[in-house]
């Protein structure tokens, strides 16, 4: 029998069947779940080196070249965009669409890990990350205000705490506004003057301002751990800190100069 006549000889059957079909669809309608973003995987692997103080040259010839030549071995690798910048390398590794984005990123970890010791000392641990939509912001939140210093200030301080204890709330960034920051600015001629460089201000900076731990020592039944916080809290510290001098007749150290006298702090 077919479906015309069944439909004129049973009438009510059809009519019910269709009935029944229009009411689980609508049901299964309400009850779709609706993503604004997805959980949809890209094989899109980013590779950000940092390198600081180096040229773009510099950074493309030491850094990017390197890792360039060791990941292009990698299968299912479809295309490779390199950004070399001052102080920074970027790679945009995209993949075939069939491969997961995490085996995408462990082959391209094994690969940087393979030529990381060819890299400078001074280079930072290269960053590996997945395109992960889910990561997205969600929401921005502007703040305005004459003074971008304490605007940024209150944002950490005070509002970003706060915004953290929301539920759901996976991770919060501070773009933008001005950070807190001590410049020294050297006077070239004093220091050559003097026989000193850049080097020379900025490594006694480095060995003064520390915060490292000591170790610990118990007494009794407590246990008790040591630091040394020779941090500094005071701009005045920065000015009286002083730099070793090198008498050129005995090759002795002498009494040092401060840094106040050789730049603006």
């Amino acid at each position: 029998m077919n479906l015309p006549r069944l439909a004129i000889n049973k009438p009510i059957f059809i009519s019910v069947f269709f009935l029944a079909l229009a009411v689980i669809g609508t049901y299964s309608a309400f009850k779709l779940n609706v993503t604004l973003m997805p959980n949809v995987e890209f094989p899109y692997v980013t590779i950000k080196t940092l390198y600081p103080g180096a040229s773009p040259d510099q950074v493309e010839t030491l850094i990017s070249k390197p890792l360039e030549d060791s990941i292009s071995t990698i299968n299912n690798l479809k295309n490779i965009q390199t950004v070399s910048s001052e102080g920074v390398s970027i790679i945009i590794c995209e993949f075939t669409m069939d491969v997961s984005a995490d085996v995408a990123a462990s082959d391209v970890r094994e690969k940087v890990s393979s030529v990381r010791g060819q890299l400078p000392d001074d280079v930072k641990e290269p960053e590996i990350l997945k395109l992960d939509v889910n990561a997205i912001p969600v929401l921005y939140i502007g703040f305005s205000g004459p003074d971008l210093q304490s605007v940024y200030q209150q944002a950490k301080d005070n509002i970003k705490p706060i915004l953290q204890t929301v539920k759901g709330v996976g991770n919060i960034n501070i773009v933008g506004g001005l950070k807190r920051e001590i410049r020294v600015d050297v006077i070239p001629d004093k220091l050559r003057f003097y026989g000193l460089t850049l080097l020379d201000v900025s490594n006694r900076l480095k060995s003064e301002n520390i915060n490292l731990p000591v170790g610990h020592f118990s007494s009794g039944d407590l246990e008790v751990s040591g630091r040394i916080d020779a941090e500094f809290t005071d701009v005045s510290r920065i000015s009286l800190l002083e730099i070793p001098l090198m008498d050129q007749r005995t090759s002795q150290t002498r009494k040092g100069l401060s840094i106040g006298t050789s730049a603006f702090v």
